[in-house]
């Protein structure tokens, strides 16, 4: 049986799976109301300077920086010299970069910024944000992973990969979160089935 296929509509940030809008992880999230302070996980890569960094370090991850470093935007530099440094004080290898992700079972989908290997060779799903850390982040994170299990992205007999979310400054610096709580996949899907229920009940 052929698995169906996900597109995106990048206008209105929607996913199809075999044609039929399923649910963005970021819509989930924001349905749930996790923090007075809420701020959607794309927001950074919808305003002008966080679109800017965004792909500034997806160029970079993906070689086309490596080859023509004059084309960095002003403003961007601190941003990447501190993925630089986290990228080589924790031996992260990026292995799918801005990669979209969906899980067949629950139908939900996103896209997550980075998956990739540690310096021990162990895996890692990633989340790049310029904010503060929020304890909604360890959803999201569980959300990417579960729908990476789920398309067989990681070798098998791998330990459970981490959940690491960079926080990148304006400064250069950066700080890194590990989220562990083995309930956030539960929890996603919670709140996943929440939004199900209220979109067949609007």
């Amino acid at each position: 049986m052929t698995s169906p296929t996900l597109t995106f509509d990048p206008d209105t940030h929607r996913y199809y799976l075999g044609g039929q809008l399923i649910p963005g992880v970021s819509s989930v999230l924001k349905l749930a109301q996790l923090d007075a302070r809420y701020r959607d996980p794309y927001e950074f890569a919808t305003t002008e300077t966080g679109t800017l960094v965004h792909k500034v370090l997806e160029d970079w991850d993906t070689g086309i920086l490596l080859r023509d470093e004059i084309c960095i935007p002003d403003g961007t530099e601190p941003y990447l010299a501190a993925w630089r440094t986290f990228r080589e004080a924790w031996g992260f290898t990026p292995v799918f970069i801005e990669e979209r992700v969906w899980n067949t079972i629950h139908r939900y989908a996103g896209t997550v910024d980075r998956i990739g290997t540690l310096g021990d060779e162990q895996w890692a799903v990633v989340d790049i944000k310029t904010g503060d850390p929020a304890p909604w982040h360890g959803l999201q994170l569980a959300a990417y992973l579960m729908a990476a299990q789920d398309r067989g992205m990681f070798p098998v007999g791998i330990p459970v990969p981490r959940r690491i979310g960079v926080y990148l400054r304006a400064n250069g610096t950066y700080a890194v979160e590990e989220y562990e709580d083995g309930r956030d996949g539960i929890t996603f899907k919670a709140f996943l089935m929440a939004y199900n229920w209220r979109a067949a009940n609007a």
